[in-house]
C-alpha cells in the first residue's frame, strides 16, 4: 500500500527490491477489513490511488495503481497530478477526480535544441502503447484497472516485444503495425517482391494494350487501303484504267471523314499520302495534307517529336515548290532547332534540311547568314 520510489531498490543487475513493508495488508478473505484504520489511512499523497484517498477498503488494484504512477514517472520525469496550490487537498482533489494526462504529452519540452530533440524522440517512443499502459493502470475506477501487477508486467514486456499489448483496442490495424515493427526485414523483403511481380503484371498488361492497340490500328488501315484501292466495276467503268494519282485523290477524299477517333492515325497516313503527292509532283495536294498533319501531330505528340520535324520539313519542302520560300524558311528553322534540341544532328534528314535552308538563304540574298 505504499509503493514509491523512496521504498524500491534496484540491485546492480536490475533486480527490485521493496524496502519498507510498514503499512503493508495481508490478502487474506478471512481477515476482518476493520483492522486497518481508515480515519488514518497511511499513504504517500503522490502515489495514493482514489479509492485510497477516498478512505475505502484497499485491494492489490491499489498496488496496481502505484505502479501506474511510478511507470509515468520514470517515462516523463513528473508526477501525474500538478495542482495549483500545494494543499494536500487540492492533491486529493486532483487524485479522486482529474484525469492525468498522456506521459507522451507530459514530456517536458527543452529549450536548447540537442534536448529538444530527444524529447521528440522520447515522445514518439511513449506515444501509444506505453500511454495507454500507464493510463490503464492509473484508471480511477479499481475494477477498470490491470487485474494484478503481472497483467501490467506483461503487457509492458509485450510492449518491448514488438507484441500487441491489452490496453490498446485489438484492431487489425494495430496487430498490423505491430507484426511490421517484429518482422521489418521480411516484411520488407515480402513487400518489394509484391512490388516486383505487382510491376511486371503492370508491365506485360501496357504491353499487351499497346500490342491489342498497335493491332486495331493496322486493321483499321488495312481495311481503309482495301476500300481506297478497291477496283469500280468493269461495267461502270467501261474499261478506263484507274491511276495512281486517282486512287490517291479517292483516299484523301476518304480521309476527310476517316480516323476521326484517331488523331494521330489520320495524321500519319495524311504525312504518307502528302509524301506521295509530292513525289507525283502535286504540290499544292500535298501542302494542304502536311499542314493538316502537322496541326495533329502537334497535338498528339511531343514538342519535338521526329514526326513533326518530319512534317516541318515536308510542309516547307512543298512550299519551296510553290515558289513560297519566305513561308519555308521559318519551317525549317524550327524543323531544324527541334532535331538539335532531340540530339538528332547526325542524319541525312538533318542535312538536307540544312540543304534547303542554305538554298532559300541564297536564293533570297541572305547566303553570308
Amino acid at each position: 500500500r505504499d509503493l514509491k520510489p523512496g521504498n524500491i531498490l534496484v540491485t546492480a543487475d536490475g533486480s527490485p527490491k521493496l524496502l519498507d513493508f510498514g503499512i503493508a495488508k495481508l490478502l487474506d478473505p478471512a481477515q476482518d477489513a476493520g483492522l486497518t484504520r481508515l480515519d488514518l489511512r497511511p499513504m504517500t499523497p503522490d502515489y495514493a490511488s482514489p479509492e485510497q484517498v477516498r478512505g475505502e477498503p484497499i485491494t492489490t488494484a491499489r498496488d496496481v495503481y502505484s505502479l501506474g504512477v511510478l511507470l509515468y514517472v520514470l517515462l516523463t520525469g513528473r508526477r501525474p497530478y500538478r495542482p495549483a496550490t500545494k494543499d494536500p487537498q487540492a492533491l486529493a482533489d486532483a487524485i479522486r477526480s482529474t484525469e492525468p494526462v498522456r506521459p507522451s504529452s507530459a514530456i517536458a519540452r527543452a529549450e536548447d535544441a540537442e534536448t529538444k530533440g530527444e524529447a521528440r524522440l522520447l515522445r514518439r517512443q511513449v506515444a501509444g502503447d506505453l500511454d495507454n499502459i500507464v493510463l490503464m493502470a492509473m484508471r480511477k475506477e479499481p475494477q477498470r484497472r490491470y487485474a494484478s501487477a503481472d497483467q501490467l508486467s506483461n503487457d509492458i514486456e509485450r510492449h518491448l516485444q514488438g507484441l500487441p499489448v491489452t490496453a490498446r483496442k485489438d484492431t487489425l490495424g494495430y496487430r498490423t503495425r505491430k507484426f511490421v515493427g517484429r518482422h521489418k526485414v521480411g516484411v520488407g523483403l515480402a513487400a518489394a517482391a509484391v512490388l516486383l511481380i505487382l510491376g511486371f503484371s503492370v508491365t506485360v498488361t501496357l504491353l499487351w494494350q499497346r500490342a491489342e492497340h498497335a493491332r486495331e490500328r493496322a486493321q483499321a488501315v488495312v481495311s481503309f487501303l482495301k476500300d481506297v484501292f478497291s477496283v469500280p466495276d468493269p461495267s461502270r467503268s467501261r474499261g478506263e484504267k484507274v491511276t495512281a494519282l486517282e486512287l490517291l485523290d479517292k483516299g484523301s477524299q476518304q480521309m476527310d471523314r476517316s480516323f476521326t477517333a484517331e488523331p494521330e492515325l489520320r495524321a500519319d497516313l495524311m504525312s504518307t499520302m502528302g509524301q506521295v503527292y509530292l513525289n507525283l509532283g502535286q504540290w499544292d495536294r500535298a501542302k494542304q495534307l502536311f499542314e493538316v498533319a502537322l496541326g495533329l501531330h502537334r497535338r498528339t505528340l511531343r514538342r519535338n517529336d521526329p514526326q513533326v520535324t518530319n512534317d516541318l520539313h515536308n510542309l516547307a519542302t512543298a512550299l519551296r515548290e510553290l515558289g513560297h520560300d519566305s513561308e519555308a524558311e521559318p519551317l525549317i528553322q524550327e524543323g531544324l532547332d527541334l532535331q538539335r534540341q532531340a540530339g538528332d544532328t547526325k542524319n541525312i534528314d538533318y542535312a538536307k534540311g540544312l540543304t534547303n535552308l542554305a538554298a532559300i538563304l541564297e536564293e533570297i540574298g541572305r547566303a553570308h547568314v
